[in-house]
């Protein structure tokens, strides 16, 4: 589970992403609000640079932690290699 402060350049580092033309600078949550569109509600996902993102929490219709799964038999970024 993510805070949804975390900004997508360092998702992307942590966890091997590749961001394309999309603005690293932005937090997540707002992002995955804008990915799924109208009125997002707990639970509502999105594929997105191959993974699940779900929303986890929220408050006052802000997203507040997202969640996160990566493929069945994926591996994540370095970053899991402690």
């Amino acid at each position: 589970i993510l805070e949804s402060e975390a900004e997508l350049s360092a998702l992307a580092a942590l966890y091997g992403l590749k961001l394309g033309d999309v603005d690293g600078n932005q937090p997540i949550g707002p992002f995955i609000a804008a990915k799924v569109g109208g009125n997002p509600v707990v639970g509502d996902q999105v594929e997105w640079s191959g993974l699940t993102w779900t929303i986890a929490a929220m408050e006052g219709g802000e997203v507040l932690k997202v969640g996160l799964k990566f493929p069945e038999g994926s591996k994540p970024g370095a970053a899991f290699v402690l």
